[in-house]
């Protein structure tokens, strides 16, 4: 039931632009695209480490979920999605494009360094080749930073404001769900855009907003059946 599930922690819509505009200024030019990509698809956070180039249909604007990056300590692998759920899902015109200028750039980088770059190249990678992934845990720690630095700037504005910055990267992927339900997207699409095997999972996990839905969908009858004043 929902009674024993701690309450979820995700960032508003303002709060997610806001940290993807404060991401880019700073050091990782990748890690503000790297956020709005998790956002766009929902994907985990393994799942955006471990995608490849040979991933993205660029002429049908779809990505394949493949595979997984797993950490423990500084060793790491390859493994399948959990619950073993390869998916392909359609990336939006916003997605699209920072893959777009991800891969210009990987191109650019790559010909200034003379190697060329694989299709097996990972998206994320912070190496010129991209033969090796971006790990789940380096990627933690910076949106750690990222939500710190924000926390901070918040406190020392004029007057100060106490804002909740202590997000997750795994609440990125609970945004984008609850934004699709929001939006009335019917749970088995939802579902099967974050890799959940049934749809009862994701009406379980985010029963919230579908109750905020359900509350929607009531006023919008009574506003329509109703007979006037």
């Amino acid at each position: 039931g929902t009674a024993n599930r701690p309450e979820m922690h995700v960032p508003t819509v303002e709060q997610a632009r806001a940290l993807v505009l404060r991401a880019s200024t700073g050091a990782s030019p990748d890690l503000g695209p790297i956020l709005l990509f998790a956002m766009l698809t929902g994907m985990r956070r393994g799942e955006v480490c471990g995608i490849q180039w040979s991933d993205i249909d660029w002429p049908t604007s779809r990505i394949t979920v493949r595979r997984s990056i797993w950490q423990v300590k500084s060793t790491w692998g390859v493994k399948d999605p959990k619950t073993h759920q390869v998916r392909t899902i359609a990336l939006d015109p916003a997605a699209f494009s920072l893959l777009t200028a991800r891969k210009a750039r990987a191109d650019s980088e790559a010909a200034t360094s003379g190697v060329g770059l694989s299709l097996n190249g990972f998206v994320w990678s912070t190496y010129v080749d991209g033969h090796a992934p971006r790990t789940p845990n380096s990627l933690t720690r910076a949106f750690h930073r990222l939500c710190r630095t924000m926390e901070q700037e918040a406190l020392a504005a004029e007057p100060p404001r106490v804002e909740p910055w202590k997000f997750r990267f795994h609440d990125l992927r609970h945004l984008s769900a609850s934004q699709m339900i929001g939006q009335g997207m019917d749970p088995r699409t939802v579902a099967s855009r974050l890799g959940h095997a049934n749809p009862a999972v994701t009406l379980n996990v985010y029963s919230h907003a579908i109750e905020a839905r359900d509350r929607l969908a009531a006023e919008g009858l009574g506003k329509g059946l109703a007979p006037g004043p």
